[in-house]
């Protein structure tokens, strides 16, 4: 028999376990700094599901393209971030990091 769906807990979301691995950064790079920059300035501070997302310059490259995304929640897509910082800069690249946190169960 095919295994049994994972738990959802009240009003259809999906339950979550402690340990897994799950995205809560992003790592966005744009075609020149000045798009970095002013998503930066822009995107700062605005809520996504429910968590205000940081947005920095990643220091670690060295053409000053590349923002980190932090404070995202697990159900967070990186279909999601794409969308949003593309509506200021067209998006050369953009990937999902995942650390030590929570993740649906099963």
């Amino acid at each position: 028999p095919p295994p049994p769906p994972p738990p959802r807990a009240a009003g259809g979301k999906l339950a979550f376990s402690s340990g897994a691995l799950v995205p809560t950064t992003a790592q966005v790079t744009f075609a020149v700094p000045l798009s970095a920059a002013k998503a930066v300035k822009q995107l700062s501070g605005q809520v996504l599901h429910g968590k205000k997302m940081s947005v920095a310059l990643d220091r670690n490259a060295a053409d000053q393209c590349t923002v980190l995304v932090t404070n995202l929640s697990p159900a967070t897509t990186q279909m999601e971030i794409m969308t949003r910082f593309a509506a200021l800069a067209p998006v050369v690249s953009c990937a999902m990091r995942s650390v030590a946190g929570t993740a649906p169960a099963g």
